[in-house]
């Protein structure tokens, strides 16, 4: 039975230094990892791999600096990359179109041999774009829908999620049952949460946890950067407008967000 989750984001992007940035997957909104995020991910590694209850088994995003991120830590604990779907990024809902689909794990082998084929993504996210709402929903049913395979096959007892900063704070916050409970989301931080031992079926199977760390970046050498919450986006209503009267964007178009290091437009 799983009894420790981390959930960590993924490190520094390398658009966040240069708009011109190499696409190897072809996917729209897919850029690797800058060197610092990279050396983000090895520090992290490093922290995983020294914990008591480190993770015994690896989940990941398929978007690209997901994986990257991932990968140092494969290597360190030595453990394959489980791809799944259910934890990629959150994108707002598009008037008409519809967002991208990441690889698929056979895919996204030729970059990253680490993967497990053996794994297949339990959930994916709608391509019609989602609501704060819907977001939360989903992290509750993907952490629902993971818990319950894992632990009915008798798996790992600890697992490391990496994600983003959006679906991160939803999974974080359906793991404590408040939709509200603030949840530190820095580039390569790390939340942990431990399973209330006697709870595990409550909730629908989703368990009863508690929180031990909150966005954890004291093993970064530069600390915590680029933290992200749900306050920096653009609020719209149900009827597909924003609060300005703008229609929500189509698939070409950009959401807004403001990023909080500059407080300029930018991107999860």
């Amino acid at each position: 039975m799983i009894e420790t989750i981390y959930l960590a984001r993924h490190g520094f992007r390398m658009s966040w230094e240069n708009p011109v940035w190499p696409n190897y997957t072809g996917t729209p909104r897919d850029p690797p990892l800058a060197a610092h995020g990279v050396d983000q991910a090895k520090e992290l590694a490093a922290w995983l791999a020294e914990q008591p209850d480190k993770p015994e088994a690896i989940f990941s995003s398929p978007l690209y600096r997901c994986l990257q991120t991932a990968t140092p830590a494969s290597e360190a604990l030595n453990l394959p990359i489980n791809v799944e779907h259910g934890i990629s990024e959150w994108y707002l809902p598009v008037r008409r179109g519809l967002h991208p689909r990441s690889l698929p794990a056979g895919r996204l082998t030729q970059w990253f041999p680490l993967i497990d084929m053996s794994h297949q993504s339990l959930f994916y996210p709608t391509q019609k774009g989602e609501t704060e709402d819907q977001v939360h929903e989903r992290a509750e049913e993907v952490l629902r829908l993971l818990l319950g395979k894992l632990d009915r096959e008798g798996g790992p007892k600890s697992v490391v999620l990496f994600s983003h900063a959006a679906t991160g704070i939803a999974m974080g916050r359906a793991l404590v049952g408040d939709r509200e409970r603030e949840v530190r989301s820095a580039t390569c931080s790390v939340s942990k949460f431990r399973r209330v031992v006697g709870e595990e079926t409550a909730r629908d199977g989703l368990g009863e946890w508690e929180r031990l760390l909150n966005g954890e970046t004291s093993f970064l050498s530069r600390g915590e950067e680029r933290h992200w919450d749900f306050s920096y986006v653009e609020a719209y209503e149900e009827d597909g407008v924003l609060e300005d009267g703008t229609e929500l964007p189509t698939l070409s178009d950009n959401y807004k967000t403001v990023d909080p290091a500059t407080s300029a437009g930018g991107k999860l």
